[in-house]
């Protein structure tokens, strides 16, 4: 992907344009010392923040008493200096939460850390401090990915980190659209999953109202040919769909219920093909971002229980451990 096409993926320069159609935002610019912060090893918090998490649920009931979290500073931190840094981004990141409504999604350029979420009490990206952010920012392997050399290399990059107002809705209720030379030629659902009924009983209707959406606020407004962006319904009619992200017409992009190299040979797609989801209920599917809650030495270690689970690995661990002359004498 050419420069000039990743850069159309950047939040900031599609939200102007898709602004009315999206959930309202902030944009923040970040300074080179929080990258750089953002890119080293370790979870541990700069000092200037309140180091424990705030518990959403709570907060948002009013209820901030007996909030169990982890401590997330060093044990140094009344030494430590407070970065000019620390001060200004929180400074901006308060005032944008308070005009957000007091609970935000966060985001940079292109990426959210939708694979940390196991981080927060809450196991959701909703954060109301800048505590939460940069934990969930720090946790994230995807957003290591936008930190990385590899995107780096493909042209400059401002960083920016995003706020987005919170809203609740089932994942049920989202869609992936993929075009092609400018025409809608797939809907997949979002979540795959999970079985939802009601994408069988309206399936036509859905993509009837998915395309009116799209040839109405997208086509020809998005700078290039091929792309693929996601909406959410919070209602049955167009107005209600809202726009949450572009991303590149790639292989690098999760197709959802449809192979790449179906999407790269579609053409003109008849209405009553474009959506895909799935039709049947069936048995409980692991999350794909569950994998990123293990931790990374577990992970990278080849480790195997041949098909047992881990308890019973680690019994037949202990069992083959030879006792030692003080247990024998016990």
């Amino acid at each position: 992907m050419i420069p000039n096409e990743l850069h159309s993926f950047c939040f900031s320069s599609w939200y102007p344009k898709f602004k009315h159609v999206t959930f309202p935002s902030e944009i923040i610019p970040l300074e080179d010392a929080v990258v750089a912060f953002l890119r080293e090893d370790g979870m541990q918090l700069p000092a200037g923040l309140d180091s424990h998490t705030s518990d959403s649920a709570n907060y948002a009931h009013g209820n901030q008493e007996n909030v169990q979290s982890p401590d997330w500073s060093s044990e140094d931190e009344e030494e430590e200096e407070v970065y000019t840094w620390v001060t200004n981004l929180k400074s901006k990141v308060e005032k944008a939460v308070a005009k957000l409504g007091g609970q935000v999604f966060p985001k940079l350029n292109f990426t959210s850390p939708r694979d940390a979420s196991w981080i927060l009490p809450n196991r959701q990206l909703k954060c109301t401090s800048l505590t939460d952010v940069l934990l969930l920012l720090k946790a994230s392997s995807l957003i290591q990915y936008d930190l990385s050399d590899s995107i780096r290399e493909r042209g400059f990059i401002r960083y920016e980190m995003v706020l987005r107002r919170w809203m609740e809705f089932s994942p049920g209720w989202e869609y992936r659209c993929f075009v092609k030379d400018n025409r809608l030629v797939g809907i997949s659902q979002r979540n795959c999953s999970d079985f939802y009924a009601h994408n069988l009983v309206d399936s036509q209707d859905l993509a009837v109202r998915i395309k009116s959406f799209f040839e109405r606020f997208i086509q020809h407004r998005f700078p290039l040919n091929d792309y693929v962006f996601d909406i959410v319904t919070f209602a049955t009619t167009v107005e209600h769909f809202r726009l949450v992200d572009f991303n590149p017409f790639d292989k690098v992009t999760d197709p959802g219920l449809f192979v790449w190299e179906e999407l790269r040979s579609a053409e003109s797609v008849p209405t009553d093909e474009l959506l895909r989801v799935i039709r049947e209920p069936t048995a409980v599917q692991p999350s794909v971002m569950r994998q990123y809650e293990i931790p990374a030495d577990f992970a990278n270690s080849g480790f195997s229980t041949n098909g047992r689970n881990l308890f019973e690995f680690l019994q037949d661990q202990r069992s083959s451990i030879p006792e030692t002359d003080s247990e024998e004498e016990a």
